[in-house]
C-alpha cells in the first residue's frame, strides 16, 4: 500500500544519498542503475555510466542531465535503445547489451532421466515446464490455461514465484495436469531445465515492462539446449527467431497449445531449433557482455 511506497522511496533516498557521499571521493568510473546517485555524481564527476532497465517519460529530467553530461548509457534491449535515441541521445552513447547466462551451470547437466528421479518429478510422458516469476505480465496464466487443452500425458511444471507474487494463479490451475513446484535455488534451475521436454516463455503483449524486457530464463533456456515456444514480441525476438524457437500469440492458450503440439509431435522440429538455440547462446554469456560493456566505456 502506500506506507511500502513511501518506505520504498524513504530507503531509496537515504541509501541514495549514503552511495554518492561515498563514491564521490573516489577516482574509479561508476557503473550503476541508480539514477540518483548517477544524478548527484554528474555534478562533481565524469565517468559516468548508466544501466538501464526501463524507460519513463517522468524521468526525462534525469535524462537530460544525462545528455548534457555526455554520460553513456547501456540498454538491456534494442526498443530501450530507441526510445534513449529519440530523445536526443547520441547513438554512439547508448549500448544494446541484453542480459546472459553462465554456461558453466550447464556444462554438467544430467540427463533427463537423472533430473526427474532427483526431483521427484513423473520418469513417463511430457513436461512442459516455466521458471520464474508469476507477475501477471509473465503470462503463466495463459500457459495454465493452455494445459487444459492439452493430451493427458503432458505435465506443465511450474517453478518458482515467492511470497510477494499473488497465490491466486494456482487457482487457475486444472489440477490433473499442472504442478507447482515453488520457489527454488538458482543452482537447481539447470536440472529443472534438464527434466523438461520443452520449456515456455508465455509473456503477454498487454504491459510496457514486456516492451524493455531482457529475460534471465530466456538465455537459460537456450543454454539447456531444449525446444522453446515463445510469446510473438520484439523483446523476445530480438534474441530468438524461427530458427531457435516457435512463437504463439501472446495472450492466447489456444496459440500455446498449438505450438506446443507442433514441436512434441516433431522431433526432427525440436531438435533443430534446442541445438541452434544453444549454439546462439554462446554470444550471451556474462563475460562477452562485460567485455562489450568495458569497450564501450573506455572508448
Amino acid at each position: 500500500g502506500r506506507l511500502a511506497r513511501f518506505a520504498f522511496w524513504i530507503n531509496s533516498l537515504w541509501s541514495g544519498w549514503e552511495m554518492f557521499r561515498y563514491i564521490r571521493k573516489s577516482t574509479e568510473p561508476v557503473y550503476s542503475r541508480d539514477e540518483l546517485v548517477l544524478f548527484l555524481l554528474s555534478f562533481f564527476r565524469k565517468g559516468l555510466t548508466f544501466e538501464a532497465h526501463n524507460f519513463s517519460s517522468r524521468r526525462k529530467f534525469f535524462y537530460r542531465r544525462l545528455i548534457k553530461k555526455n554520460i553513456k548509457v547501456v540498454a538491456i534491449n534494442g526498443r530501450l535503445k530507441q526510445e534513449f535515441l529519440d530523445i536526443g541521445f547520441l547513438n554512439q552513447n547508448v549500448l544494446v547489451a541484453h542480459d546472459g547466462v553462465d554456461l558453466t551451470q550447464f556444462q554438467n547437466s544430467k540427463s533427463q532421466r537423472e533430473a526427474r528421479q532427483s526431483l521427484g518429478l513423473p520418469e513417463n510422458g511430457k513436461i512442459i515446464m516455466y521458471t520464474g516469476h508469476f507477475f501477471h505480465w509473465k503470462g503463466v496464466d495463459t500457459l495454465i490455461s493452455a494445459a487444459a487443452l492439452l493430451p493427458t500425458n503432458y505435465l506443465v511444471v511450474v517453478v518458482g514465484g515467492n511470497k510477494a507474487e499473488p497465490p491466486s494463479i494456482k487457482l487457475l490451475s486444472p489440477e490433473r495436469n499442472v504442478i507447482f513446484q515453488g520457489f527454488q535455488s538458482h543452482e537447481k534451475i539447470p536440472d529443472y531445465l534438464s527434466a523438461a521436454d520443452l520449456l515456455v516463455l508465455p509473456n503477454r503483449g498487454d504491459n510496457r515492462k514486456v516492451l524493455y524486457t531482457s529475460p534471465l530464463k530466456l538465455f537459460e533456456y537456450m543454454a539447456a539446449g531444449k525446444p522453446i515456444v515463445a510469446s510473438d514480441l520484439s523483446s523476445l525476438k530480438e534474441v530468438l527467431n524461427d530458427k531457435n524457437a516457435v512463437f504463439f500469440n501472446p495472450g492466447d492458450p489456444m496459440s500455446l497449445k498449438l505450438a506446443i503440439d507442433k514441436i512434441l509431435n516433431n522431433k526432427e522440429l525440436a531438435d533443430l531449433i534446442s541445438q541452434q538455440a544453444k549454439k546462439d547462446v554462446e554470444k550471451y554469456t556474462w563475460a562477452c557482455r562485460a567485455r562489450d560493456i568495458l569497450y564501450f566505456i573506455e572508448q
